[in-house]
C-alpha cells in the first residue's frame, strides 16, 4: 500500500528548497589578472587569466561530464559586442593531476569551437587562449569595459575589467572580482527577465537577434501556439486523416481542425479515467500519454494503443512542445514560451498565461480555497505573503467534520495554479478575527472583480462580490516573520497546501484522512515569475475532498527543534548532529524525507538495532521514500520505538581532507536574506588560517605584504537560504492496527 495523501504532499513542499520552475544558475565573482581581447574581423584574438576561491575543480564537476562553455560581452562608446556562447567540446578536456593539483586542460590546436585553443581550470585560477576566424563576433571592437564569464555545470564564473584601446588590441589587468555577475547577459544562451530569446549564437538574421529580441523567422507562421501544434504535430503525423481522426472519428475523437481542441480541452477520454487534456498536467493527459508511450515505450502508462496508431511515433522535440504547451495551461489562443523554437515555427513574442479555473468540487464532495490574485508585471519575479480570512460553518456535511465541528476529514487534493508559479504555500494560522486588522497586515483590499482595490473587512466572504478580500502582497521567504510575531507561522507552520509545481494531484487513499481547520486565516506564500513583456496577474485554485473513511490519520513528523543544529561549524571542518524521534506506541511508518541545504553531506535514519531505514545525499532533491508495507512500531519500550536520524554538513573540507574554500561558508556570498556571518578563517593567501573578521586580509596572505589574502570563511550559520543551513526530519506515520 502506498501512501501519499494531502498532509503528506505538504510535508514536502512545505520547507524552503524547492524544485525550480526554470534553471537557477549560480554565479560568482572572478578577479582579471590579465586580458587582452581583439575583435576586429581582420584579427581576433582572446588571451584572459583569471583568478578566484570559487575556483576549484573535482572529480564530481569534471568539465567533460558536467559541460563547459566561455563567453565574453563588452561595451563602450561606439556600442556592444559579444562573442557567441562557445561550448566547448568535452572530448578535448583532459585530467591533470589529483587533489589540491588536480587541474583540467582542454587543448584544440585548431580551435574548431569557437577558435578556443587553450584552457587551464585549475585550483584558484583559469586561463583561456582563443584566435582566429572561428572566434564568433558581433558589435562593437573597441570597448571600455570587457566581461569574460566561463561556465562550469550550472556554475558561472564571471570577470569585468575596465581597460584601455590599444594597438595591440583592448588590455586590461589586476582588477578585482565583480561583486556579483550581471543579472541579466544578452547570449548567455540562458533566456532572463527582459530577453525575448537568447540563442547565444552571433547569428543577427535568425530567429533571435544578437540583441536578444525576436528576429527573422523563415519558417511557417502562426498566430497561436495551438495553431503550430495543430498544424506541425496532429495534422503533420496523420490524426486527422479520414480514417484515423477525420470524418471516421475513431475512438469517438474527431480532430479535424475546426473541432480539434473541443474535443480535446477537459474532455474524458473514452479509453481511460484521464482527460483528453488536463490543463496544466501533461501527465494527466491521455493525449500526450498516447502519443509519449509511442516515442519512448515504457516511460509512462496508459491504457490503449499508443499513438499515432500504425504510424511512425512523433519527435522529441514536438512531444517536449506538447508538454510544455499543456503545462502552460493548454491555451488556445496566446504564445507559449519555448514552443517557437522545438517546433521551427514563427509566433510572436510569448504572452503572460491565466490558466482554466479549476472547477471546484461540489459542496458534498469537497472545497476548493481560491488564491485572491496578485498583480505580476512583465519581466519581473518575486515572492510574497498575504493573509486571507475564510470560514466554512454551515458549509460542509456534518459527517465529515470532527466531533467538536472545528475540522474536516479530507483525503486527496488537487492544485491548479498560472504556469508562473515557481511554488505555492497556503499556511493556516489560527488568528483570531479581531486581530486582522493588525498594522502587520497592512490594508485589506478586494482582489480582482469588479471592486478590485476597494478597501474590504476580512470577516466578510462577501464584501468584494466575485473577488475576494485579502491583505496587501508583502516580499517575504516562505511567509517566515510575516504578520504579527505572535501569529508567524515560523518555519514549518500548519500547511494545508501547495506544490513545487505548477500542478499538482494527490490521489485519494481509502481509509487514510487528514485534518483542515473549518476557519482561520491562510497565509498565501506565492514565489512566480514572469518571463514575458507583458503585465499579468497570479492566480491559484486548490481543491480538497472530504472523507468520512476514518481509519487512519495521517500523524506529522516535524519537529523544528532540530532545524539549527548545524550552525556553528567552524570552517573548514566536518560535523555529525543527531537527534532521536520516539514515535507513539502502535504507530505505523508511512513515509520519511528531510531537509537541509547546500553543506549537506549525508542524512541517515536509523533503528536502534543500527539498521538504515533512510538515507539521503542531495540536499536540492531529497529522497522521499514511502515504507510499503508501513513499518511497524508496536513495542512498549520506547527505545524500540526511537529513530535516531543523524546529519554531517562538511563546511569547507576537500576530498583529502585539505581546506575548499570553494565550498566553506563565505562571508562575500551572503544573500541579502541571508544570516550575516562573521568570517574567521582565511579563503586565499594562507588558506585555511585563522584571521580576525572583516577587513583582516592581511593576515591571509601567503607572505607579509604580498596582497593575495582573503579573510572570508566563517562557521555555518542558521536560516532560511541555501547559503545556511538546516536539520530537520519530516514524514507521516498512523497509529493502530492497519487493515
Amino acid at each position: 500500500m502506498r501512501v501519499h495523501t494531502a498532509l503528506g504532499l505538504a510535508l514536502v513542499v512545505a520547507v524552503g528548497s524547492v524544485a525550480p520552475a526554470r534553471a537557477h544558475l549560480v554565479k560568482v565573482g572572478m578577479a582579471t589578472q590579465k586580458l587582452l581581447l581583439k575583435s576586429a574581423a581582420s584579427h581576433r584574438k582572446l588571451v584572459f587569466e583569471g583568478f578566484s576561491d570559487t575556483l576549484t575543480p573535482s572529480e564530481a564537476e569534471a568539465p567533460a561530464d558536467v559541460g563547459a562553455s566561455l563567453l565574453v560581452v563588452t561595451d563602450g562608446a561606439a556600442g556592444p559586442g559579444r562573442s557567441a556562447l562557445i561550448e566547448l567540446d568535452p572530448a578535448r578536456w583532459a585530467r591533470k593531476g589529483d587533489g589540491s593539483t588536480l587541474r583540467f586542460v582542454y587543448k584544440d590546436r585548431k580551435g574548431t569551437r569557437g577558435g578556443v585553443r587553450k584552457v587551464v581550470f585549475e585550483r584558484g585560477a583559469l586561463a583561456v587562449k582563443a584566435a582566429g576566424p572561428k572566434f564568433p563576433w558581433t558589435g562593437a571592437a573597441e570597448p571600455q569595459r570587457a566581461e569574460v564569464s566561463f561556465r562550469l555545470g550550472q556554475e558561472w564564473h564571471c570577470a569585468s575589467a575596465m581597460g584601455e584601446n590599444t594597438a595591440r588590441g583592448f588590455r586590461a589587468k589586476n582588477q578585482f572580482a565583480p561583486g556579483g555577475c550581471a543579472p541579466l547577459v544578452c547570449g548567455n544562451g540562458v533566456r532572463e527577465l527582459g530577453e525575448a530569446c537568447d540563442d547565444g549564437n552571433v547569428d543577427d538574421a535568425d530567429s533571435c537577434t544578437n540583441a536578444c529580441t525576436r528576429g527573422v523567422c523563415d519558417s511557417p507562421s502562426f498566430e497561436s501556439s495551438w495553431d503550430a501544434i495543430y498544424a506541425l504535430v496532429i495534422e503533420r503525423h496523420g490524426c486527422t486523416a479520414a480514417a484515423c481522426h477525420g470524418a471516421a472519428a475513431e475512438g469517438e475523437l474527431d480532430l479535424r481542425a475546426e473541432h480539434a481542441f473541443a474535443n480535446l480541452f477537459e474532455i474524458p477520454s473514452s479509453g481511460s479515467a484521464l482527460e483528453r487534456i488536463s490543463p496544466g498536467g501533461p501527465r494527466r493527459s491521455s493525449l500526450w500519454l498516447k502519443l509519449a508511450a509511442k516515442v519512448a515505450p515504457g516511460s509512462v502508462e496508459i491504457a490503449g494503443t499508443p499513438m499515432p496508431s500504425g504510424l511512425p511515433p512523433i519527435g522529441d522535440d514536438e512531444l517536449e512542445a506538447l508538454r510544455l504547451w499543456i503545462y502552460a495551461g493548454a491555451p488556445q489562443d496566446g504564445v507559449v514560451d519555448g514552443v517557437q523554437d522545438l517546433l521551427d515555427a514563427c509566433l510572436g513574442e510569448p504572452t503572460p498565461m491565466a490558466i482554466e479555473p479549476l472547477d471546484p468540487p461540489a459542496p458534498d464532495e469537497g472545497v476548493q480555497f481560491r488564491m485572491p490574485e496578485f498583480p505580476l508585471p512583465a519581466s519581473s519575479e518575486t515572492e510574497v505573503c498575504f493573509a486571507q480570512y475564510y470560514d466554512l460553518t454551515g458549509k460542509v456535511p456534518a459527517r465529515f467534520l470532527t466531533p467538536f465541528g472545528n475540522a474536516i476529514y479530507v483525503n486527496g487534493a488537487e492544485l491548479r495554479q498560472d504556469p508562473h508559479s515557481h511554488h505555492l504555500q497556503l499556511i493556516y494560522v489560527d488568528v483570531p478575527p479581531d486581530r486582522l486588522h493588525d498594522p502587520a497586515y497592512g490594508a485589506w483590499t478586494c482582489k480582482g472583480g469588479a471592486l478590485d482595490g476597494s478597501p474590504c473587512e476580512p470577516v466578510d466572504q462577501e464584501a468584494c462580490g466575485e473577488g475576494l478580500c485579502a491583505s496587501a502582497p508583502t516580499p517575504s521567504v516562505a511567509c517566515i516573520g510575516y504578520g504579527p510575531p505572535e501569529f508567524s507561522p515560523g518555519l514549518l507552520g500548519s500547511i494545508i497546501g501547495g506544490a513545487q509545481t505548477a500542478q499538482a494531484y494527490v490521489e485519494r487513499v481509502p481509509g487514510f484522512y487528514g485534518l483542515l481547520p473549518v476557519k482561520g486565516v491562510i497565509y498565501w506564500n506565492s514565489h512566480a515569475f514572469n518571463l514575458t513583456s507583458g503585465d499579468t496577474r497570479m492566480h491559484a485554485y486548490d481543491n480538497h475532498l472530504f472523507t468520512d473513511d476514518l481509519r487512519h490519520q495521517e500523524q506529522r513528523i516535524g519537529d523544528i527543534s532540530t532545524v539549527y543544529y548545524p550552525a556553528g561549524t567552524p570552517p573548514f571542518t566536518r560535523r555529525t548532529v543527531c537527534e532521536n524521534k520516539v514515535l507513539p506506541p502502535d504507530a505505523h511508518l508511512l513515509n520519511l524525507t528531510s531537509h537541509a541545504h547546500k553543506r549537506l553531506e549525508r542524512f541517515w535514519v536509523e533503528r536502534t538495532d543500527g539498521s538504515i531505514i533512510y538515507e539521503n545525499f542531495t540536499y536540492a532533491d531529497p529522497v522521499f521514500s514511502v515504507f510499503d508495507p508501513p513499518l511497524a512500531f508496536t513495542s512498549v519500550d520506547p527505545n524500540q520505538r526511537t529513530l535516531r536520524f543523524c546529519a554531517t554538513y562538511n563546511n569547507g573540507v576537500a576530498a583529502d581532507g585539505s581546506p575548499n574554500p570553494a565550498t566553506v561558508r563565505r562571508r562575500s556570498v551572503t544573500p541579502s536574506n541571508g544570516t550575516p556571518c562573521a568570517p574567521v578563517a582565511c579563503t586565499a593567501g594562507r588558506i585555511g588560517a585563522a584571521c580576525g573578521g572583516v577587513g583582516d586580509d592581511d593576515a591571509c596572505d601567503s607572505a607579509p605584504g604580498a596582497g593575495d589574502g582573503r579573510c572570508d570563511a566563517c562557521a555555518i550559520t542558521a536560516g532560511v537560504t541555501t547559503e545556511d543551513e538546516m536539520f530537520l526530519l519530516l514524514g507521516g506515520y498512523v497509529l493502530g492496527a492497519l487493515d
